[in-house]
This record gives C-alpha cells, sequence and structure tokens, in this order.
C-alpha cells in the first residue's frame, strides 16, 4: 500500500521526498492536518510530539478530522509526561517543549483526554500501552479503532512492537 507523510514544514518536507524519492509508494504531502482535506487510509500512524503540539481543543478537532479519513485505527505516539528534559510544566499538562529547532507550547493528554476526544466520533480508545524506545525514551502509544472493528492480530502485533518509525525528524 502507499505511505502517505503530512507534515506542515516546507524544508522537512523537502528532506523527506529527498529522502523517499526512490520509493514510489511513500508521498509527502505539505500541509496542515486541521485545514486541510486528508487522503483515504486504512490506518494512521501520528507519531512523536505533533498530537502534543495542538491544545486540547485543537487535539480533539484533529482526532475528528481524522476520523473522515481513517477506515479503521489511528496510533497515536507521545512522550511520556516524566520525560521532561526538555519540557517545562506551566500548569499541570501544559508546558513549553524547548528544542533545537523551536520552542512550542504543548499539552500533554492523558487516557481520558483522548476518550472525550474520541466521544463524538466513530473512533473508541481501545487501549493505550507505555514502552520505552531504543534510546531509552519513555512513550505513550494510544490505540484508537473505530467501534464496528474489532483490533486484528496485525493490528495487535503492531502495538505488541516498537513502531516502525517511517518518517524521521531533521535537526
Amino acid at each position: 500500500g502507499r505511505i502517505y507523510a503530512l507534515e506542515r514544514s516546507p524544508t522537512s518536507c523537502e528532506l523527506l521526498r529527498k529522502k523517499y524519492s526512490d520509493n514510489q509508494k511513500v508521498k509527502i504531502l505539505e500541509q496542515d492536518l486541521l485545514s486541510d482535506s486528508l487522503p483515504r487510509v486504512d490506518d494512521a500512524l501520528w507519531m512523536w510530539t505533533c498530537f502534543c503540539e495542538f491544545q486540547p481543543k485543537d487535539q480533539k478537532r484533529a482526532i475528528e478530522m481524522l476520523d473522515k479519513s481513517v477506515r479503521r485505527s489511528l496510533f497515536v505516539d507521545i512522550p511520556v509526561i516524566t520525560s521532561r528534559s526538555n519540557v517545562t510544566f506551566t500548569d499541570g499538562r501544559y508546558g513549553e517543549l524547548k528544542a533545537s529547532w523551536a520552542n512550542l507550547q504543548v499539552y500533554f493528554p492523558e487516557d481520558s483526554d483522548v476518550r472525550e476526544y474520541a466521544k463524538d466520533t466513530d473512533f473508541a480508545l481501545k487501549y493505550s500501552a507505555f514502552y520505552k524506545t531504543d534510546t531509552e525514551r519513555d512513550r505513550m502509544m494510544y490505540v484508537l479503532s473505530k467501534e464496528n472493528l474489532q483490533l486484528n492480530e496485525a493490528h495487535d502485533k503492531l502495538v505488541s512492537q516498537r513502531p516502525v518509525v517511517i518518517i524521521e525528524h531533521y535537526n
């Protein structure tokens, strides 16, 4: 199948296009998740801090938009709130993420937040799984699936292993 990579940074898109120029299955889309229409896909993987870069109302809106384009399951991978090396918390789950490429206002959701975001969609939070990356970073994977579909062996296998990273962040 085809792999779509959504990225709103023109610089990152150009780097990704160069990296995957020989792979006809990978299509890099320079667009904003909240303002552009999305391609129809069976499953989607949303990785790294991207989800946390949205404030709660926009996290909910993003899940609602993805509900229109994702047929089966959405996997949301985020840093765990205890991984505070480059986050200064200002109020509960709100904070400022300081990275070499930007300073961002972030919000780290809990299971109850993700459940609430999915409430007005066909998604349901099936489960969340804590794991550590190869670089010992704490991560949380939220698995949302359309309520009328059961998670199959392929989904279970994907979540039980470390996620396959198909997009890299460039500094």
